[in-house]
């Protein structure tokens, strides 16, 4: 089991915001190199770019962010392939797409 530890902190007041995006699936996108039986290409971008072309379209909230009255703030999202996160605090390969969300806040939900 891998541990990796980092001290971060975020000071009170916090302010949550919720990340809202959008996934589509758009057959329109060649899927060059791809296995299986036609591939269709999986896509995110923000609440209401999905094209035309998209076949299936979900919008979700796909994370949330945390602002600290001290600046520091704390992104937790969902990434494109399955059962991955991102978590902005630690140092890992995948990053989050910041252009493929919008913020809301609480209660603006």
């Amino acid at each position: 089991m891998a541990e990796e530890r980092q001290q971060f902190a975020i000071d009170a007041p916090v302010e949550i915001l919720l990340l809202k995006t959008q996934d589509w699936l758009d057959p329109g996108i060649r899927c060059d190199g791809a296995i299986g039986e036609n591939p269709i290409m999986q896509c995110q971008g923000i609440p209401g770019s999905a094209p035309d072309s998209a076949t299936t379209i979900c919008t979700y909230f796909g994370g949330i962010e945390l602002r600290g009255s001290n600046g520091k703030k704390l992104v937790v999202g969902t990434l494109a392939f399955p059962y991955e996160i991102y978590v902005s605090a630690f140092v890992c390969d995948e990053s989050i797409n910041p252009e493929a969300y919008t913020t809301l806040a609480l209660d603006e939900s």
